[in-house]
């Protein structure tokens, strides 16, 4: 009955190595840009550091080595990470990372991570972009993205047409 036990627990420890890790990711953003083997990933919430003399709307910035491949730009993700460098945006390696999912309208043919790929890539300024929101219009069949460029503390609005 011990090796038993024992094997069970040998199994278990196995069996979950390369799983999601226990804790909460370090943070949750979107990928905005590549480069080589290292993406960009923005915080999709801002915090207010006004009270203490900071700005209002601070967006969290990370640059990841160690990317998977299939990461792409536009992508929302969850990240774990041990250290990051003090510089912004900060530097760190991936430990693990996961897509989050997003929902695509019925009536469109892109999907949300297309669309913010088409905005960032139509944008000339490469500064930190962070995604306020990209929301599909039916009426104009279009998708509006709303990005924020986190040097210029300026919000950018882009419409993505949705040509179906």
């Amino acid at each position: 009955m011990k090796k038993f036990i024992v094997l069970f627990f040998f199994l278990l420890i196995v069996g979950c190595a390369g799983t999601a890790p226990l804790s909460a990711p370090g943070i949750t953003g979107f990928v905005t840009d590549i480069q080589g083997n290292r993406i960009l990933v923005v915080s999709s919430d801002s915090k207010d550091f006004s009270s203490t003399g900071g700005i209002a709307e601070f967006y969290n910035a990370i640059w990841f080595t160690n990317a998977p491949v299939e990461i792409k730009v536009g992508d929302k993700v969850k990240v774990w990470y041990d250290f990051v460098a003090d510089s912004y945006p900060g530097q760190s390696e991936v430990i693990y990372v996961t897509k989050v999912y997003q929902s695509q309208p019925k009536e469109t043919n892109l999907t949300e991570p297309e669309v913010l790929s088409s905005a960032l890539s139509s944008l000339e300024n490469k500064s930190v972009m962070a995604v306020k929101s990209i929301k599909f219009n039916e009426s104009s069949l279009a998708w509006k993205v709303t990005l924020y460029d986190t040097f210029s503390n300026m919000e950018i609005h882009i419409d993505v047409v949705d040509e179906k």
